[in-house]
């Protein structure tokens, strides 16, 4: 007896979160890609666990090294864009089926088989599975891009600076750390020549990440682990603008939610702010770097060599809200730090333990307006989304980890509760992040 027919008919999820970076969440639609990475080993860090509070002094142990506390928010730069893709409708029939038992195979030819069906291929591990996963979110969101050795004597300074014992400030060993400690997964933020907070949050995630004493200063032992792994590889390389970079759809972003919604895509308002997201890079550096670019296609100009995204999964978070570092796990071994952001005594950032329930490239969000509470405003994606280019949403509806518009904000401002990542380091925890990790609070 033949089955009814079943159908099912599938519809986009808007899901809602109030208080991300205004007031409620993304709808998602994936686009494409951004960020650029480098061609750089990295290493493996050592077990550690648990988040201290307090932030160092200058790791430089004669230097006053300024502090970048004070810098303003820039806009960010380029993601590209790709047509957002829906999930169709469709219809699902069942067939009839019989019970195999009761076959009658007696008038079967074995010659009419044919040869046998070889073993098919081993099932993957669980282990391959993951490594598999990430390997295609990294495609996703990391497009290759090409490098030359730099020709700018800045650059050169840069990439030939060493760390010694009682050395005094020097701008060119200032970059170069904060260059090395973005690729040890220990990110400063963006990298703009300054010993600000990021910056010394990220040497203390590194001290705490290597089971090193969590003092906040430079000495042999840290720049060795900092730099062994990592010999004759340039911190400072060469990139020549693409035609594709200077024709990017460059947006004019207005402000209120209102205005943002009439926009099919919220991207980079300018060709200096791509470069600058693109390479981690504060853009008043970068400019710094290149006081005689014009930053047009053609243009050689030196950048940051961004290194290698994480190569580890992520399946445990520790958020301490009192330093705003996101610890990254992979079980009790610490892989990675990042600055964030979180909420205000207003808008405070959740408590306890909760899970990361979905991970979304390129979301929409669904803004309210202070002009009228009760309407909600779609925001399409883009480097200029208030939630950044991702979102993880957590087990606690209405919060999660997400990026940012503003990266040289982030630890320098307050969100509406969840978690703020510039948007190179929220594309890595992407890439790498596992639907079920825990994510813990701590005060």
């Amino acid at each position: 007896m033949r089955h009814p027919v079943l159908s099912s008919l599938y519809s986009l999820l808007l899901l809602t979160v109030i208080g991300c970076a205004g007031h409620s969440a993304p709808a998602y639609s994936a686009l494409l890609n951004p960020s650029v990475q480098a061609q750089t080993p990295s290493t493996k860090p050592a077990a550690n666990s648990g988040a201290k509070s307090s932030l160092s002094t200058d790791p430089f142990e004669s230097a006053e090294i300024s502090d970048a506390s004070e810098l303003k928010p820039l806009p960010v730069t380029q993601i590209k864009r790709l047509p957002p893709q829906t999930v169709q409708d469709y219809e699902d029939e069942a067939g009839t089926s019989a019970d195999p038992s009761q076959a009658d195979i007696s008038s079967i030819d074995a010659a009419e088989l044919g040869a046998p069906i070889p073993n098919p291929e081993p099932a993957l591990s669980p282990e391959d599975l993951i490594t598999l996963k990430m390997a295609e979110k990294k495609a996703e969101v990391f497009p290759e891009i090409v490098t030359q050795p730099t020709q700018n004597p800045m650059g050169q300074a840069i990439n030939d600076a060493l760390w010694y014992q009682g050395m005094t400030k020097n701008d060119a060993m200032t970059v170069k750390l904060q260059i090395l400690l973005d690729w040890n997964h220990t990110s400063p933020g963006p990298i703009d020549n300054g010993w600000g907070m990021n910056s010394k949050k990220a040497l203390r995630g590194f001290e705490h990440l290597h089971g090193l004493d969590i003092d906040g200063r430079m000495d042999a032992m840290t720049f060795s682990l900092l730099y062994d792994n990592f010999m004759g590889q340039d911190a400072i390389v060469d990139y020549v603008i693409t035609e594709e970079d200077a024709s990017y759809d460059f947006a004019v972003i207005p402000s209120g939610y209102p205005a943002k919604s009439k926009l099919k895509w919220l991207g980079y308002t300018n060709l200096i702010e791509l470069l600058g997201e693109r390479f981690h890079m504060d853009v008043r550096f970068l400019k710094s770097l290149n006081p005689e670019s014009k930053f047009k296609a053609g243009d050689t100009i030196s950048v940051v060599n961004t290194g290698v995204t994480l190569d580890r999964p992520i399946n445990r978070i520790e958020v301490n809200k009192t330093d705003q570092i996101l610890y990254a796990f992979d079980g009790d071994e610490m892989v990675a730090t990042y600055p964030t952001t979180i909420g205000s005594s207003s808008t405070p950032t959740p408590v306890g333990t909760h899970t990361v329930i979905n991970s979304v490239y390129m979301p929409w969000y669904s803004g309210k307006d202070d002009s009228d509470p009760k309407k909600r405003w779609p925001i399409a994606p883009g480097p200029n989304n208030p939630v950044g280019v991702v979102w993880n949403g957590l087990s606690k509806p209405s919060y999660g980890i997400h990026g940012s518009p503003v990266p040289e904000g982030i630890s320098r401002q307050a969100s509406q509760g969840c978690v703020r990542l510039t948007n190179w380091d929220v594309l890595e925890f992407y890439s790498a992040v596992q639907i079920g990790a825990t994510v813990v609070f701590i005060e």
